[in-house]
Formats: structure tokens, sequence, C-alpha cells
């Protein structure tokens, strides 16, 4: 007998063949010309979004600051630190109880109908029955917890942990490295400021001189061997300033990769006299500055993030020995008519254990102890590595002084002999040749100068990257620039020292001058102006770029103080109104009454 089957049935294998069909139809789709660009350009509009920006002058702590704000780099280890973060937020939910919903649906062309046999008497009954609607919904909400499952979440969680702790110490290490770049750049863009024009006006002066000189030679007013040894002289030093040009051209877009902003954008440095004697060297015993790489170096700290994660490694691979224990417990919901108990409550508890766990475990451990064993020479490797970065950082700082001290005598030197060759020169004594040979030989000097300026700054960075040390413990995506190149500032200062902890102390500051502030607010409030004003003010000495205790101290508390005094002076003069009336004198009363009015409208005002 042929069954119809129903038409919900029907809809239902007609749209999964439907979209059977339709996965075989799908196909590559190359991006076009213009969805490329339009990508592009929404990337580079990202890129330089929510900049602040420039309006000063920029100092190398402001360079600083910016760089680790906007640099890309520096963001995506920022980001990555953020996966991790979610990543870690996600293995804890792993160690939760499974909690799942589930309905379905079932129909039957036919009733689930059958007849039976007595077992004794073989005798089959011959009507049939059934137990089962054709038509059956079920519904269960089930909660189920593996203990084995639990443990192995558990060391799973702590390693996400270590993970997001180990791309905190890579993002240090990208800043570390990118404030050396930072520090070179800055200072050969400083040079470039200063000496790029100069370098353009001596070129210039060397072409008119290479003109005269080729014109001599074609008009044969001199020795045509002496004409030629002058025009070799002119173009070596033509070709010297084309390089020093081309060289200073690239300094500044060079430090505005660096800060993250705009190629082509205009902004100025900050004008700073270069040292007479270079840097003052970094007083602090050896002992001392390798105790605090050891202490602070990103790489010995994800080091030892490593090795955590393989110690929590053997501890999985331990726990995964052991027999499963699930508890589980479910509410039940069965639409069937014949059912007695259509709703109902379900518990119960299993123990499983994979067998084949236990001649895997040898190896296991043996794998897991071996990559604890690997992390923790390569933390020994790391150590030896970072205590002859040291040392090799501080002797770099005191070669780059050594060299900064020569550059600026040779400089010195070279300026001297510029002005006596130019006082020849005005008197005709010298020629044109040996004048621009001179102020190119003067330039050369100055540009040397700030190169070796540069290295100084660099090597003198390289230092506090080979200590590991920050400005700051952590990065506030929402501090302002100001505040952190203030701090960038304050722990130069505090490094060159011998302050190393000085992280910490600005911790203990910020902590400091939250609680002033609050206690502070708390204060104005309760209207106990004097007490306010001297907390805000040792607030400010703490903390000087502190805005809103500035505004507290400067405007608010005056304002308010103000307008009491006023207030009470308006009420002395009420009750000196109202005397006067008591008295009769009603129009020296009235006067009195229609000052207090104005003054009051013009305080209303305010």
């Amino acid at each position: 007998m042929l069954v119809l089957l129903r038409p919900r049935l029907v809809q239902a294998l007609g749209i999964a063949m439907l979209l059977s069909l339709t996965s075989c139809i799908v196909v590559p789709k190359a991006l076009d010309t213009e969805a490329n660009r339009s990508r592009l350009e929404s990337d580079l509009k990202e890129a330089y979004a929510r900049q602040e920006k420039i309006e000063r002058p920029l100092t190398l702590e402001d360079a600083m600051a910016r760089t680790i704000r906007y640099n890309l780099d520096s963001r995506v280890k920022l980001m990555q630190e953020a996966l991790a973060k979610g990543e870690l937020g996600l293995a804890r939910w792993d160690m939760l109880p499974r909690l799942a919903a589930s309905a379905g649906y079932s129909n039957r062309s036919t009733y689930a109908a059958s007849n039976s046999v007595n077992l004794d008497t073989r005798v089959e009954s011959l009507s049939m029955s059934t137990s089962q609607d054709r038509d059956i919904r079920t519904a269960d909400l089930s909660i189920a917890w593996n203990v084995l499952d639990f443990g192995v979440s558990y060391y799973q969680a702590k390693q996400k942990a270590n993970q997001q702790l180990i791309w905190r110490e890579r993002r240090r290490k990208v800043i570390h490295n990118l404030m050396q770049e930072v520090r070179l750049a800055y200072w050969q863009a400083a040079g470039s400021a200063k000496l790029q024009a100069r370098a353009v006006r001596v070129l210039q002066s060397a072409e008119r001189e290479l003109e005269r000189i080729r014109q001599q030679r074609e008009e044969r007013l001199a020795s045509p061997i002496e004409n030629l040894r002058e025009e070799r002289a002119l173009l070596e030093t033509m070709r010297q300033m084309q390089a020093v040009i081309d060289e200073l051209a690239v300094a500044k877009p060079r430090l505005a990769s660096l800060m993250g902003l705009p190629p082509g954008i205009s902004f100025e440095l900050s004008t700073v006299d270069l040292p007479e004697n270079g840097l003052p060297s970094m007083n602090v015993p050896i002992e001392k500055l390798e105790q605090v790489a050891l202490e602070h170096r990103p790489e010995l700290r994800e080091a030892a993030y490593e090795e955590r994660i393989s110690a929590l490694e053997a501890r999985k691979a331990i726990a995964r020995l052991l027999p499963g224990i699930e508890f589980r417990g479910s509410k039940e919901y069965n639409s069937n008519s014949f059912a007695a108990y259509p709703n109902w409550w379900e518990g119960g508890m299993s123990v499983s254990w994979n067998l084949m766990n236990i001649p895997l475990a040898p190896q296991r451990i043996k794998t897991a102890k071996a990559g604890k064993e690997v992390a923790r020479a390569s933390s020994l490797a790391i150590s030896m590595a970072v205590l002859s970065q040291v040392y090799v950082s501080r002797q770099q700082q005191g070669a780059s002084i050594r060299q900064y001290s020569l550059a600026r005598q040779q400089w010195d030197v070279d300026e001297q002999m510029l002005w006596y060759i130019n006082a020849g020169h005005e008197l005709n004594v010298l020629s044109d040749r040996e004048y621009i040979q001179a102020q190119a030989n003067a330039l050369k000097s100055e540009l040397g100068l700030y190169m070796a300026h540069a290295s100084m700054e660099r090597a003198q960075g390289s230092l506090y990257a080979s200590l590991g040390l920050d400005p700051f413990l952590d990065i506030d995506t929402a501090m302002p620039l100001d505040k952190l190149s203030d701090a960038i500032l304050r722990a130069g200062k505090a490094w060159q020292a011998g302050r190393f902890g000085w992280a910490t102390d600005e911790v203990d500051r910020v902590g400091r001058a939250a609680r002033l502030f609050a206690d502070g607010q708390e204060l104005f409030l309760q209207e106990r102006y004097a007490e306010a004003d001297s907390l805000f003010t040792t607030l400010i000495s703490i903390d000087p770029l502190n805005e809103s205790a500035r505004q507290y101290k400067e405007t608010i508390i005056p304002a308010r103080v103000s307008r009491i005094s006023k207030a009470e002076k308006l009420s002395g003069k009420a009750r000196q109104a109202a005397e006067l009336q008591q008295e009769g004198r009603v129009e020296e009363a009235k006067a009195l009454w229609n000052e207090i009015i104005l003054e009051s409208k013009k305080e209303l005002q305010k």
C-alpha cells in the first residue's frame, strides 16, 4: 500500500534537497580592483584615526609617547595580548559544567502498532496495539559535570593565563626596541632640521663655483690641469653635500613612521642644544646592573612562563590517566499522550576509563618532563646572554660617549677653520673654492656631531633595554600623551641616578595621588575649603599634570569661597536694610534693597 507523506514532512525534505543543491554552486570570487582600493583606504583611515593633533614642537619624550601609543607594531602586540586575555576567559568557561537544552519533533506516517505473543502458551494476540503517538514532541534541560574534564580544563586555563603574560612580555620587548629606534631617528631628524637648508646653500655655492671654473677652462684663462683639479675637488664636495642632503631628507619621515604619523605630515621638533661633554655615564656597579637585568628582562620572564606551561603540561598528562567520573541530571518532557508521566527528573553518575592511556602514560610524562627541562635550559641560556648584553651595552655606552667627545672636538676645529677662512675670503686672500670646501667640512663635522649624539642616545637606550627597564608597569591606553611623556622623562632621570625601582615608586605615587584627590573632593563637599585647598596643593606637588586638582585649587575653590564671602556681605546688608525699615527710614532701606538686588543679579549672571 502506498503511504502518503504529510505536507510538513514533504516541505522539510524539499528544503533539505534545496540546501544540498546550493552547496554545489559555491565558487571562489576574486577581490576586484575597486573593492581592494576601498579596503586599503579603510585600513589607512583606521591606522591614522583617533590620533591627538600635534600642537607644539615635539621633544624626545613626546616622540616616545606617540610611538608607544600609535606605532602599529606596538598596537599589534597590544591586540595579541587582548586576544590572549579573551582566550583565558574562554578557558575559564571550559571548567564549568555542561548545560544543554534540546527539543525535538518526530512524525510517523503510521502508528507504531504491534501485537504480542504469550511466552508460556505461545498464543499470539490478534489485536494490534500501540503506546506511542504518531506526532511526538520532546524537550530536555540537562547538566553534566565531568571531574576529569574539569581537571584538564583547570590546567589549560592556567596555561592560557601564562600565555597572556608571555604576550605582555613580548609587547614590552617590542617597546624596548622601538625606544632605541626613536632615540636614533629623533636626533637624526633634529640634525636634519638644523642642517638641511645650510647643506643646500653650500651645494648651490659649489654649483656656481663649478660653472665659473668650467667657463675659465673653456676660455683658457688658467692652466687646464689646475682647472680640472679644482673641478674634481668641487665635484667631490658636491657629491658629499648631496649625500648629506639625501641622508637628512629621510630622517624626519623615518621618525614620523615610528610615531605612526601619516606620510608627509608636517611637524616640528623641539630645539635642544647638544651637551658639551656628552651624556653622563651611569655610575652604577656592573653587579647591580646584572641583578636588575635578571629581574626585569622580558625574555627571562617569558622563559619563566614557558617553564610554568611545561610543568602544567606534565600535570595534564598525569590527570588524563585518571578515570573520568561524570555526574549528570536533567529535566525531561515528552508529549506522548500514552505516557503516564510526561514530565520527569532524571539523574545519574558514570565512570569511564580509557585503558589505552595506561601504556601511553610513561611516554607522555617523559615528554612533558623533557619539555620542562628544555624550558629550564633555555632560561639558563637566556640568562647568560642577558648578562653578556648588559656588559656589552655598558661598554658601548662608554665608547659612544668617547666618540661624541672626539666629534665635538673635530667640529670645534672645523668651525674655527671656517672662521679664519671666511676672514681670508673676505680679504680676497683665499679662493671661493677653499671657502666652499671649509663650509662643507664644517657642515660634515656638525652632521657627524649629531650622528654621534644619536648613536650615544641609542647606546643609552640599548643599556636601558638590556636592563629590561620600563617607564611604567603597564600602559593605560587612555593615558594622555603629555602624562606618558612626563613619565618617560622622569623615568630616565631616575634610572640615570640608579633608582631602577622607579616604576614601582610611580605606582605608589599614582595611588597616593588618587587618594589625595578623593580626600580633597570629600573635604570640598563638606565645605572645608581651606583644608581642601591645602590637600590639592600637596597633590599638585607630587602630580604636576593633574589638571583636575589644579582646576579645584585655582578655579572651583576660589569661586566658591568668593561667593560665600559675597553672600555673607549681602546677608549683612539685608539685616541692615531690615533694621532701617523698622526704624522708619524707608528711603534708605529701599536704596539698600535695590543695591542688594543688583549685586545678586550680577552673581546669578556669573
